[in-house]
């Protein structure tokens, strides 16, 4: 079973997100913002992946991205779920480290799968 790191500052979607990810059969952790986040992270707390909002007060989700890619963490899959979904902001997602972008609102199942890409990459040729 996966431990998967909800970022993410609006409780309502950190439930709904939680609910989603809790019946694909992983472990939820939470995180309001990024520096609570980080705070779990350097307190040993393990993760397998990170689904993150970008648009957070305190440290928003792109200067998380830039902290997780340089930390120690940085092997750490992360797919951002976010509103802004535009070109502009997926590509400042996909530069910070993100290794996904998704738009609100999620379907569930679309979720799930992106979530199963994430933890089982295909194996190389």
């Amino acid at each position: 079973m996966s431990t998967i790191l909800l970022l993410e500052d609006d409780e309502s979607m950190r439930r709904l997100l939680g609910m989603v990810v809790g019946m694909a059969g992983h472990d939820v952790t939470e995180a309001a913002d990024g520096e609570a986040a980080i705070a779990l992270l350097t307190s040993g707390c393990k993760v397998d992946l990170v689904i993150c909002d970008l648009m957070m007060w305190g440290m928003n989700g792109l200067r998380f991205l830039r902290w997780l890619r340089a930390s120690p963490y940085s092997r750490t899959r992360v797919l951002v779920v976010t509103g802004m979904d535009t070109a502009e902001m997926r590509e400042r997602a996909l530069e910070a480290g993100a290794d996904d972008v998704m738009p609100k609102p999620v379907k569930a199942d679309a979720l799930k799968a992106r979530i199963a890409a994430l933890l089982n990459p295909p194996a190389p040729a």
